[in-house]
């Protein structure tokens, strides 16, 4: 396919040494010189090397393709606390944030209430009575390059006598969960509502 040839293409052009420069180099070109919008052919040194100069084709390459549709993603996150510890997990492959860390997710086509996630969740329905909202935030908005990820943060405090907890989610002191790697959205969140404290 385009993506394998050109990316053969473009590593057969590295350097041997300094490919770094090489690369940010080519991105000043491309910023100053071959621009999408008003390109400035008249002072370029790859006149005669290049294609669309010698078509005719300024105007129109390179072809844009269709615009990536944005993808709607509703997160309601479940900060679990016991004690002074909070629950967290490291996010699964081929998804937003591989590899990071967040709380226990609900995620949805919709913002979803409290009285419906509990419905809808097996985890919470079992464990309702065991669980107290200390905090329900408002929905925050994250725009990715695709996506638009709607979400809110419940912080719940687990009784005592809860020790089952949804596979994958380990509890860590305040300053292991400030050491995890995590997305920009949940350091906000925890910053703003759990380290102020």
């Amino acid at each position: 396919n385009a993506k394998k040839v050109f990316t053969e293409l473009a590593t057969s052009l590295l350097p041997e040494q300094q490919t770094d420069a090489y690369n940010q180099a080519i991105m000043e070109f491309g910023a100053l010189y071959c621009t999408p919008a008003s390109p400035q052919c008249m002072f370029c040194i790859f006149q005669i090397e290049c294609m669309a100069n010698a078509t005719g084709k300024l105007a129109v390459l390179p072809i844009k393709t269709k615009k990536t549709k944005v993808t709607e993603r509703f997160f309601h996150y479940l900060v679990f606390q016991k004690g002074e510890k909070i629950a967290m997990k490291q996010r699964k492959p081929k998804d937003v944030w591989e590899g990071m860390y967040d709380f226990y997710l609900v995620e949805d086509k919709q913002e979803l209430d409290w009285e419906v996630l509990v419905e809808q969740d097996t985890f919470l329905s079992q464990q309702k009575n065991e669980l107290t909202i200390l905090k329900e935030t408002t929905s925050y908005k994250h725009i990715l390059s695709h996506q638009r990820i709607f979400t809110k943060f419940y912080h719940l405090e687990l009784s005592t006598k809860l020790d089952t907890f949804p596979e994958g989610l380990v509890f860590y002191s305040l300053n292991e969960v400030d050491d995890l790697p995590k997305s920009t959205l949940v350091n906000n969140f925890l910053k703003e509502h759990i380290f102020k404290n």
